[in-house]
C-alpha cells in the first residue's frame, strides 16, 4: 500500500493531524486494475496544488453522484455544492451553526467526518479535511472519501434513516470500487454511533451526519 505521506500532503492543504481515532475502512482485499480505485489511486498528491486536489476531490464526488443516480434513479436531487474545511475545529464550529436552525433527526455522539445540509433545491456537504488525513495512507483516504460522498447523496436521497443509509450505502460502495469491504465494517450499527435528537424550525432546511468515530 501506498504510504501517506502526511508533510506533502499537509504542505499542500495546510492542515495537522489530529490524533482522532477512526473506526475507518483501512483494509481492503485486492484492487481490480483499471478500475476506479485503482485510477484514483494513481493521483500525484505531490505535484498538485490544494486547489488542484480539492478539484480532483470533487471529481470523484461528480463520479459518486452519477453511479448513485445510475443505480436507484431517485425522482430529484438537489444541487450539489462541496466545502472543504481544513481543520476539526472550524468544522465543528460551522456543524454548531447549522444545528441552530435545522432540523436534526440524527446526531452523532462524538465529531463527525461531514455533514450535509439540503433541501428539495439546493444540498452542501462539508468535509472534515483533518479527519481525513488522520488516516494511515492514501488507499484509506481514497476510499472513507468516496464512503463520505455516497453516504451523504444518499441522505439528499431521502433513504431513511442513519441504519437504514448504511445497510443501502455498502453494497453501493462495494460495486463502486470494485472489492470486498471487511464483514465488521458492513455490519456496523447505527445505534453505536449516534442519537435520536429533534431541533430546530418547522420547515428549516435538514442536517445528517456521517460517523463512523469508534467510542
Amino acid at each position: 500500500m501506498r504510504k501517506l505521506h502526511k508533510k506533502t500532503v499537509h504542505s499542500v492543504i495546510a492542515a495537522e493531524t489530529s490524533e482522532m481515532k477512526h473506526e475507518r475502512i483501512t483494509t481492503l482485499g485486492k484492487i481490480p486494475k483499471e478500475g476506479r480505485l485503482e485510477r484514483y489511486l494513481r493521483e500525484p498528491y505531490q505535484e498538485r496544488t490544494r486547489e488542484e486536489i480539492f478539484s480532483f476531490w470533487e471529481s470523484i464526488f461528480k463520479e459518486c453522484l452519477e453511479f448513485v443516480i445510475f443505480k436507484l434513479k431517485p425522482i430529484s436531487l438537489p444541487r450539489f455544492r462541496l466545502n472543504f474545511v481544513l481543520d476539526t475545529k472550524n468544522y465543528e464550529e460551522i456543524e454548531k451553526e447549522h444545528e441552530k436552525a435545522t432540523i436534526v433527526e440524527e446526531e452523532a455522539k462524538s465529531p463527525s467526518s461531514a455533514f450535509i445540509v439540503h433541501n428539495r433545491f439546493r444540498a452542501t456537504i462539508y468535509v472534515n479535511v483533518e479527519s481525513l488525513l488522520a488516516l494511515p495512507n492514501v488507499e484509506s483516504l481514497t476510499l472513507n472519501l468516496i464512503e463520505t460522498y455516497l453516504h451523504e447523496i444518499l441522505h439528499a436521497c431521502g433513504i431513511g434513516d442513519e441504519q437504514t443509509t448504511h445497510d443501502v450505502l455498502m453494497p453501493l460502495l462495494e460495486e463502486f470500487v470494485g472489492t470486498k469491504l471487511p464483514e465488521d465494517r458492513k455490519n456496523l450499527k447505527a445505534s453505536d454511533y449516534y442519537k435520536k435528537r429533534s431541533r430546530g424550525k418547522l420547515g428549516a432546511p435538514k442536517t445528517d451526519r456521517r460517523n463512523t468515530d469508534k467510542k
